[in-house]
């Protein structure tokens, strides 16, 4: 994938707020560094992405920085949200507003 091309799928994936997931590959797979959770192939990465902006959270990313190279990408910025929800084993509860570092990295193929 050329960078321009990589950089305007980026965009269009930025700019849908996570929910254009059009240029992912079928097989994609989205693996969370702190706990090596995996979300393998759209829909399951669709799900999650769902959960984490409109479920766990009422956020959204703001980019910072965004580097693209050839077949390689780096997003640096912020998830903000609103009030978050948490399930915790007892019950739910609300934290006050916040934000917290977000970095995504990718690497294209074709």
């Amino acid at each position: 994938m050329s960078i321009d091309r990589a950089r305007e799928a980026l965009a269009r994936y930025i700019k849908s707020n996570h929910s254009d997931l059009s240029m992912m590959a079928p097989d994609v797979v989205f693996t969370n560094m702190a706990t090596g959770d995996e979300h393998r192939g759209v829909e399951a990465l669709a799900g999650m992405l769902h959960y984490v902006y409109h479920v766990a959270f009422d956020a959204h990313a703001e980019t910072r920085n965004l580097i693209v190279s050839d077949g390689h990408a780096v997003l640096e910025g912020l998830k903000t949200s609103g009030i978050a929800v948490h399930r915790t084993e007892a019950s739910w509860s609300q934290t006050e507003p916040g934000s917290m570092p977000l970095v995504l990295t990718h690497t294209a193929r074709g």
